[in-house]
């Protein structure tokens, strides 16, 4: 349809995973970490729209752009709306994933709860996005406590909420390199409470690829948890999935 109006819209979306063939690389990949709960937007995000017109051939050649340094895989969906001489409208939509580099981190996942004596105990790997273990990559990791500080704010008639700020504690920082099979990792918790643990691989042309875990300590140290202004209390079980048998722990 040559000369007839269109509307495109380019949005964008985050990834909750890698795929299928990062996991399939592993022989225990249903144990493995990657990509993770990374905060950002779940929310769908326009990065571009416009109001233009086909061109005399019926063609609209496009120049679309993409995150750089997004860190997870994006979800980019193009979709596009073509008015015909008898004002219908055609339309229709496609979706590519843009990976966030040239190969996704790995952190074998620890068990949700660990004992603060005993430290963290894990594994890394870098895999391509096909599927193919990558090693020399340098992975920088951070662990981080998450801890939660509140105050109770008065709202007047002798009714109080609770005010609440998130705090990141710098827990360590260390540097290693992928191998051809898993690299051991460990690191000392210095008291008991809520952990992330963060890896990180960086590209020079900016592209990067982070996996973020996280975990409780049970041990001795004072921790700081969320304050809400209801009597409801939030249990935390050790694993996301059970088979008949196990024996769940609770906190």
């Amino acid at each position: 349809m040559p000369a007839r109006p269109t509307t495109w819209t380019w949005t964008r979306s985050p990834g909750g995973s890698a795929p299928r063939a990062v996991y399939d690389a592993l022989p225990d990949g249903d144990r493995w970490e990657f990509v993770g709960s990374v905060e950002r937007n779940a929310d769908t995000s326009s990065v571009m729209s416009r109001e233009t017109k086909t061109s005399r051939t019926g063609e609209l050649n496009l120049d679309l752009t993409t995150r750089l340094d997004a860190g997870i895989p994006n979800i980019y969906t193009l979709e596009a709306d073509v008015e015909d001489v008898s004002r219908q409208h055609i339309a229709n939509r496609a979706s590519i994933t843009v990976h966030p580099a040239d190969w996704y981190i790995g952190v074998r996942r620890p068990n949700y709860f660990l004992d603060q004596k005993a430290g963290l105990k894990t594994e890394l790997i870098a895999v391509s996005p096909s599927g193919e273990v990558v090693p020399g990559v340098p992975i920088e990791i951070t662990l981080t406590q998450v801890q939660w500080n509140s105050v109770r704010r008065a709202e007047g008639n002798g009714l109080y909420t609770w005010e609440t700020e998130k705090k990141l504690v710098p827990a360590g920082s260390w540097t290693i390199a992928s191998g051809r099979s898993p690299v051991a990792f460990e690191a000392p918790l210095p008291n008991g409470g809520y952990f992330e643990l963060q890896a990180t691989a960086r590209q020079d042309s900016g592209r990067y690829a982070v996996t973020t875990s996280s975990f409780y300590a049970l041990g001795a140290g004072y921790t700081a948890w969320e304050r809400l202004d209801h009597n409801r209390i939030q249990l935390v079980a050790d694993k996301a999935r059970y088979k008949p048998g196990d024996t769940a722990r609770i906190m």
